[in-house]
C-alpha cells in the first residue's frame, strides 16, 4: 500500500513539473516572438516597451528595455514578481490570476412575498381598501434578473450595478369573490357569490431596469464574501390580468381577464439588498401607487424575500 501511495505522489509531482515546464515554454515563446517583432536595439536608451499577454486566467507583462552598455533584456512581470529571461536562462515563472470584476449582487432569481400598504403606510386594509386585502402566504413574487453590468468606483469594494430583468407578481385576494371591473374609472369592485371560487388573484408583469450602489467586503481571493446594496428600479408593466379558478358542476374552470385595471404603466421602486456570496435578502418598496391617481385605491406594493445570485 505504501509503495502505491509513493508512486501516486511521484506521478503527481512529475505532472505538476510538466505543466510548469509547458507554461514556462509558452511564455518564453511569446516573449521571443515579441522580441523578434520589435528589436530592443530600436528602442531609445533608457526606455521600456511593455506588452500585455493573456493566457487563460493568467495575465503576463512582457517588458523589453534597452540598457546603455548592456545586452537587450526581456523580463516577464506577474503580480509584482519579475522573472528575467536573458541569454539561455529562465527564472521560475509563477502563475498569476487576473483580478476579477466586481461580483454580481442582482443577477439571478428573487423569490418574495407581495404585500400592499395604504396611504398611511399600514398593512391593515379597511374601508374602500378592504377588497384588496391579501392572502400573504400565496401572494408570491418571482423575478428573473437576466443581466447585470457592474461599474467599479473603488476597486471591487464600491461599485454601481445596472441590468435588465423580468418580474411577475401575484396578489392573491383574501376575499375570493372580489371582481374588478376593467371598464370603470375609478376602478369598481363587485362580488361574485354565484360560483364556488377557489382562487382569485391579480397578476402583474414588469420589465425592470435597476441602479444599485454596492459596498462589498471581499475575501482573501478577491471574491465577494459580503455585500450590501441600495438603489432604485424603474419597471414597465407590459401585462396584467385577474385570474379566477372555480368549480362548475364538478369541473375545474379558469377565467382570465386581461386589462390594465387602471394601474400605473410605470413603477418606481426603492431597493435594498444584503447578502453573503450567492444568497441574500431583498426588500422592494414602490414609490408610486399601484393604481393611477383618482382611478383606483392608493395602495403601495412592498415585496421582500430571498435572492439567489449568479
Amino acid at each position: 500500500m505504501g509503495g502505491r501511495h509513493t508512486t501516486t505522489q511521484q506521478q503527481q509531482t512529475i505532472r505538476m513539473k510538466t505543466i510548469k515546464t509547458i507554461l514556462a515554454a509558452a511564455l518564453l515563446l511569446c516573449a521571443l516572438a515579441i522580441h523578434a517583432q520589435t528589436p530592443a536595439d530600436t528602442l531609445p536608451k533608457g526606455k521600456k516597451d511593455t506588452t500585455k499577454v493573456n493566457l487563460g486566467k493568467t495575465e503576463v507583462l512582457i517588458i523589453e528595455e534597452k540598457i546603455e552598455g548592456a545586452d537587450p533584456t526581456l523580463s516577464i512581470e506577474m503580480d509584482s514578481t519579475v522573472n528575467i529571461i536573458n541569454n539561455d536562462t529562465i527564472v521560475e515563472i509563477k502563475k498569476s490570476i487576473r483580478k476579477k470584476k466586481p461580483s454580481h449582487v442582482w443577477m439571478g432569481i428573487d423569490i418574495g412575498v407581495n404585500t400592499l400598504m395604504n396611504a398611511n403606510q399600514s398593512f391593515s386594509l379597511t374601508g374602500d381598501d378592504a377588497p384588496f386585502a391579501l392572502d400573504y402566504g400565496k401572494s408570491i413574487a418571482i423575478s428573473f434578473n437576466l443581466f447585470e453590468k457592474t461599474i467599479p468606483i473603488v476597486k471591487n469594494n464600491l461599485y454601481l450595478s445596472t441590468g435588465l430583468g423580468l418580474e411577475f407578481n401575484n396578489f392573491r385576494f383574501e376575499n375570493k369573490s372580489v371582481l374588478l371591473n376593467p371598464d370603470s374609472a375609478p376602478l369598481a369592485v363587485s362580488y361574485d357569490t354565484t360560483r364556488n371560487i377557489t382562487k382569485n388573484k391579480l397578476t402583474t408583469s414588469y420589465l425592470n431596469v435597476p441602479l444599485l450602489l454596492t459596498f462589498a467586503a471581499n475575501n482573501k481571493k478577491g471574491k465577494n464574501a459580503f455585500h450590501i446594496s441600495v438603489g432604485a428600479m424603474v419597471g414597465w408593466k407590459y401585462r396584467s390580468h385577474q385570474k379566477l379558478v372555480y368549480t362548475d358542476y364538478g369541473d375545474r374552470q379558469k377565467d382570465k381577464e386581461f386589462d390594465s385595471f387602471n394601474m400605473n404603466p410605470f413603477r418606481f421602486t426603492a431597493m435594498a439588498r444584503i447578502g453573503y456570496k450567492h444568497i441574500g435578502l431583498f426588500a422592494n418598496y414602490s414609490l408610486n401607487p399601484l393604481f393611477q391617481k383618482n382611478k383606483g385605491p392608493e395602495l403601495y406594493p412592498f415585496t421582500m424575500g430571498l435572492s439567489f445570485i449568479l
